[in-house]
């Protein structure tokens, strides 16, 4: 099944690269602040990758944040033209990325709790104040990075799934025919093995040291 997921992802990749004429063109619109226009081609959507929509606010407010990032790496400067084109890219196969990975863990069935989603957000560092949960300091904290609370409890539970996919695959063990038979013939091997015990005490008499060889060494 891990091996069918996987080609599974592959192959809807690279149909996800066919379908984003539109997000290249929204890139392309971009100044140099990142700002994009949301109705840019009559369309609310960015990309569509198998079914999955990446809407243009999404990929808006995910370039303004990462946009912040890399100017900061590069000392606050402008970022060159063509690191610009080589970071949107990157932003772009995330996204992407990101898009069919959650829709397969939907499709495999995978859930996050209400519970486990709130317990989640009050063991979030900082949101808490004297080690408790402060739902002022979420909200101070959230405003401040631009995100709302339900935006936040989106990407947290759609982080929470990833983590449970990643898990559910380095939990599962499963061998390849190659390694299959190596283990087979591991197994059937046998090993004989020889050892000799020779008594101390019937070589004490003869390990003795002269003056002559300690003052040697």
């Amino acid at each position: 099944m891990l091996q069918r997921i996987g080609d599974a992802l592959k192959g809807q990749r690279w149909l996800a690269y066919l379908v984003l004429g539109a997000l290249a063109l929204v890139f392309a619109a971009w100044g140099a602040y990142g700002i994009v226009n949301l109705n840019f081609g009559g369309s609310d959507y960015a990309a569509e990758a198998n079914g999955a929509k990446i809407s243009l606010e999404e990929a808006h407010n995910r370039w303004v944040r990462q946009q912040t990032q890399w100017q900061q790496r590069l000392g606050g400067m402008e970022i060159p033209p063509e690191l610009r084109k080589r970071f949107q890219d990157q932003m772009l196969e995330g996204m992407i990325g990101e898009a069919l990975i959650d829709e397969r863990t939907q499709s495999l069935g995978y859930r996050v709790s209400t519970e486990a989603l709130r317990e989640a957000v009050q063991q979030e560092p900082a949101f808490q104040v004297g080690g408790q949960f402060s739902p002022e300091a979420a909200k101070g904290v959230l405003a401040q990075a631009g995100i709302s609370l339900a935006d936040y409890e989106r990407d947290l539970r759609t982080q929470a799934r990833r983590a449970q996919l990643e898990g559910g695959i380095r939990a599962s063990e499963f061998l390849t025919p190659a390694e299959r038979a190596r283990l087979a013939e591991l197994e059937g091997q046998e090993r004989e093995v020889r050892y000799l015990v020779l008594p101390v005490e019937r070589f004490k008499s003869a390990a003795g040291v002269d003056d002559a060889a300690v003052q040697a060494n």
